[in-house]
């Protein structure tokens, strides 16, 4: 049975899911800012058209950044079966290319099908136009009775003015996945009340109060997407590419009231995948994936301060250690939070960064983070570090206590480069090897450690950005900014 879908957010997140959602014939309202130039390209484009590595190697637009073997469609065309063949290992996407071949007549088993009908049934398939399943939104009001709600929105937009939209838009028995980035109450599901001192989280409590815990599942987008740069540089054209591969891209769904897992946690998780989404839910703990997630997340934090890619991450000795005790300090904030993660699989945790960040597709890969760093844009910095942080405050954190001060500093020197028109940041990043002492190639963990990176150094005509402080900065930005700007 198809159902009538909300998802608030038109970012990376938010329009990949709202793609897949629409296609397997879900009513799906994208719900935006109004006034939002994504919302107007993806007008303009008249809908969404969802892509991968994987499927434009098979479409011969360039060769996938991993050993997927996905054979490109040769020039003298395909039969059925050998075109379909190329899918096998796509999950459902498979059966979504089959039914567009039936729906441009394309039954024929031993008809050879020539490469340009071939590539047309490609991009049939994975195009989600405006107006059939797929309904751009831009005010609430009239909107009613969404059966699941989809919150893909930044984590400082969530507050009580969205929890009262929410409120007023879902259904009866209707779940609410919220699939925000950073620590979240559900960290220790079952125990919300754990995390009610961290200030980061104060008005994400407040939306669960207001729209209901019973209400709400906690969600972990466990993958990368972004928009393909579109004609006159345009980022955002409707054509959402998947970043990760297409079976490592997963979404972990747990109870937020409850350590064992509901009816309503299966049911959305079901819902997901059968719509092509890879979902699941962790036999033991949401907290679980979620102390994962911000693991890889540490890796935006890390780019963004020094103006890196993930992959370079590795190739800087000082980068890597600072990230591998990073993700140990996240390990033991966890458990001592009550993460029910085992003591012993810490070093395994800790290296997970070298697997990650070692994966071919991410090495020049720039997280959404550094991406709002270079758009001079709020960041998710007080989940992504500082909440992470104050979860066990009895437990050391040196490295996310410096990684928090630089990463205000560098936020706020982007804001202010926006604002004044100059490129401080750059002058900033260098001032952090000053402040140690060391050229970048010279400098080690011990360097890092011996200064607290307070106050940072600025180049004289950045005098007058000094006293530009980071609050007036944030509130002049979100002036006039509604709840939707989007992940």
């Amino acid at each position: 049975m198809k159902q009538r879908i909300a998802i608030i957010g038109n970012g990376n997140i938010g329009c990949y899911l709202a793609s897949l959602l629409a296609l397997d014939g879900n009513d799906v309202a994208l719900i935006g800012r109004h006034g939002s130039q994504s919302m107007k390209e993806i007008a303009r484009f008249g809908g969404l058209q969802f892509t991968s590595s994987e499927i434009n190697e098979i479409k011969g637009l360039n060769q996938a950044p991993w050993n997927a073997n996905h054979i490109t469609i040769p020039e003298r065309g395909l039969s059925r079966e050998d075109f379909l063949r190329r899918f096998e290992y796509l999950g459902n996407f498979k059966q979504i290319v089959a039914n567009s071949m039936d729906s441009m007549g394309m039954e024929s088993i031993e008809q050879t099908y020539p490469k340009e009908k071939l590539l047309s049934v490609i991009d049939r398939a994975f195009f989600a136009p405006i107006g059939k399943n797929l309904h751009l939104v831009t005010d609430t009001r009239d909107c009613k009775s969404f059966d699941k709600i989809i919150l893909a929105v930044k984590s400082y937009d969530i507050n009580t003015s969205l929890a009262c939209r929410v409120k007023d838009i879902i259904a009866d028995g209707g779940k609410v996945a919220i699939v925000s980035n950073g620590l979240m109450p559900w960290v220790t599901p079952g125990n919300l009340d754990s995390t009610k001192n961290i200030d980061a989280l104060a008005d994400i409590h407040q939306f669960i109060d207001i729209v209901g815990k019973e209400k709400i599942l906690g969600a972990i987008a466990m993958f990368g997407a972004e928009f393909e740069d579109g004609k006159e540089g345009l980022k955002q054209n409707g054509k959402i590419k998947l970043v990760t591969p297409i079976p490592l891209a997963r979404v972990a769904l747990g109870d937020l009231a409850k350590k064992d897992h509901s009816e309503g946690v299966e049911d959305f998780v079901n819902f997901l995948k059968s719509s092509g989404v890879n979902a699941f839910s962790h036999e033991k703990s949401i907290g679980i994936p979620l102390i994962h997630k911000l693991a890889v997340n540490i890796n935006n934090i890390i780019t963004s301060i020094f103006g890196i890619t993930v992959g370079r991450i590795l190739e800087d000795p000082l980068l890597k250690e600072v990230t591998l005790r990073a993700r140990g300090e996240i390990f033991d904030s966890a458990i001592t939070a009550g993460v029910p993660y085992s003591p012993e699989h810490k070093q395994e945790f800790v290296n997970g960064l070298i697997s990650y960040a070692s994966q071919v597709h991410l090495k020049n890969y720039k997280p959404s983070t550094y991406k709002d760093i270079e758009a001079g844009s709020l960041t998710e910095r007080s989940v992504l570090v500082d909440a992470i942080r104050d979860l066990s405050p009895q437990i050391d954190t040196p490295i996310l206590n410096r990684l928090s001060v630089l990463m205000e500093q560098v936020e706020a020197q982007a804001i202010a480069d926006k604002k004044y028109g100059i490129n401080g940041l750059k002058e900033l990043r260098k001032s952090i090897y000053t402040r140690m002492g060391c050229s970048p190639k010279d400098a080690t963990i011990d360097h890092f450690l011996s200064v607290k990176f307070d106050k940072l150094e600025y180049t004289p005509e950045l005098t007058r950005v000094n006293s530009f402080s980071l609050a007036n900065q944030k509130k002049e930005l979100m002036a006039g900014q509604s709840f939707t700007r989007c992940r």
